[in-house]
């Protein structure tokens, strides 16, 4: 599946799928909460197709989401608070979510 056919709601999916690897421990809590917004069957196609990819490629797909659905500050922010509510789902916020946190910002905003 191309990326770059994706709906919002499919890179919406892959930001919080990233978003729970951003610790390097997904925990039950926050698979069930993107199923609970997502839905399974697209929590699972999304998330076939997550780990399979490189960080390089990763990344490629962020900056692109940015650039053509991030293109105002209300969209950016949006997108941004969904993030932050999955990394403090177990009331926490460690170094290695706010370093995701910060680089996927700087990735969605590229462009805005």
């Amino acid at each position: 599946m191309d990326y770059k056919d994706w709906t919002y709601d499919d890179f919406i999916t892959y930001l919080l799928i990233y978003a729970s690897h951003a610790d390097f421990i997904v925990t039950r809590e926050e698979v069930r909460r993107i199923i609970t917004e997502t839905g399974r069957s697209e929590y699972n196609k999304i998330n076939r197709i997550f780990e399979k990819q490189s960080d390089a490629e990763k990344a490629e797909v962020i900056a692109f989401f940015g650039m053509n659905h991030c293109t105002t500050n209300e969209e950016l922010n949006s997108v941004l608070e969904q993030l932050q509510d999955l990394l403090f789902s177990d009331d926490s916020y460690k170094t290695e979510e706010q370093a995701f946190f910060f680089g996927v910002k700087k990735l969605l905003s590229a462009h805005n």
